[in-house]
């Protein structure tokens, strides 16, 4: 890890540690393979800077932001198991997701919850049942502190005696415990092979019959951007998008595992090879009506598929160009702001 100054200078280096995959997994060597978490945290009673961020080799570690120092670590996993996501922060406690190498093998998913000024884990929630496999957690965890609750998104099942309900699934937790609040499984008939959700959902609002609602959404490897009402995700998708042709591989234009945006007033989305206005695209990005899933506008892309995030810049460009045209007062107010 490298932490800089605005101007480029190196302010100092931390070696997190590199590991080996099995062989039978490739062999290829990684290492950090998430973006770090920051926050101030009590430390021996001092408020301190800290930067959070997963090792090569499964080691969690709280790192002082300032000197690159390490805080605390934690070993959290062991191969096969491996961290991908990126960690989030909340009320002191920090939240992170297991998964597998790229399935090889499979292995069984958690998402763990732990003391931000000690390390201590303080719950875990298997997302399968001890003795099974499956349901990998390759995104982030979105909290929403308005509720106190979690989201993240799995990925396939695999072996089990019973059904895995919350593989390829969308699934809500308490914060404070991580406790089971509610699930919602791709059906059957959209789910494709090796069909993960291998991203992060994004927290947006809506008017639905007169009335604004909290919702997710998320897109997953067979092509659909799904969107669900926070207050009942088990009732399923209240709208839902094809962005994408379905397929197992979003490296080669299948599916999605790109973040979606949401600006204030639109959501945005990306993903794989598409069809926008009967010219095939190698990859598309959508400005959505929240409310729908209607697509406001579509740009379509020669290069390759979209894999990373949307950024949240959008909306300082839609904002500059509302207010320019309509001069609308809180258009202008919140855009000179963002600048």
């Amino acid at each position: 890890m490298h932490a800089s100054k605005p101007d480029g200078t190196l302010v100092w280096t931390a070696n997190l540690g590199q590991e080996p995959t099995p062989p039978a997994c490739s062999g290829r060597t990684h290492g950090i393979m998430g973006s770090a978490a920051t926050a101030t945290v009590t430390i021996n009673g001092i408020a301190t800077p800290v930067f959070f961020a997963s090792g090569g080799i499964n080691i969690f570690y709280a790192l002082n932001a300032l000197t690159g120092a390490v805080i605390w670590q934690n070993q959290l996993a062991a191969s096969p198991d491996d961290i991908w996501a990126s960690p989030d922060f909340y009320n002191n406690s920090v939240y992170i997701g297991l998964s597998s190498w790229g399935d090889c093998p499979l292995v069984q998913a958690k998402i763990l919850q732990l003391d931000g000024s000690t390390g201590t884990i303080q719950n875990t929630y298997n997302v399968v049942p001890n003795g099974c496999t499956g349901a990998s957690v390759w995104g982030s965890v979105t909290i929403d502190t308005s509720n106190n609750t979690l989201y993240f998104a799995t990925g396939n099942g695999g072996s089990c005696s019973s059904n895995e309900t919350t593989a390829e699934a969308v699934v809500e937790l308490h914060t404070a415990d991580l406790s089971f609040v509610s699930s919602w499984q791709v059906p059957s008939r959209q789910q494709v092979s090796d069909g993960d959700f291998g991203d992060t959902p994004t927290i947006f609002t809506a008017m639905l019959n007169g009335t604004t609602h909290r919702l997710i959404g998320i897109a997953n490897k067979n092509g659909i951007y799904y969107a669900f009402d926070e207050a009942n995700i088990a009732a399923g998708p209240v709208w839902q998008d094809s962005i994408a042709i379905p397929g197992s591989g979003p490296q080669g234009g299948q599916g999605s595992i790109s973040p979606s945006a949401w600006d204030g007033t639109n959501l945005y989305v990306a993903g794989g090879n598409t069809t926008i206005n009967g010219q095939n695209c190698q990859g598309g990005l959508r400005a959505v009506n929240p409310a729908t899933g209607a697509y406001i506008w579509q740009t379509c892309f020669a290069e390759g598929p979209v894999l990373g995030a949307v950024g949240n810049g959008l909306r300082w460009t839609d904002l500059g160009r509302r207010c320019q045209q309509t001069k609308h007062l809180l258009d202008c107010q919140q855009y000179r702001a963002g600048l």
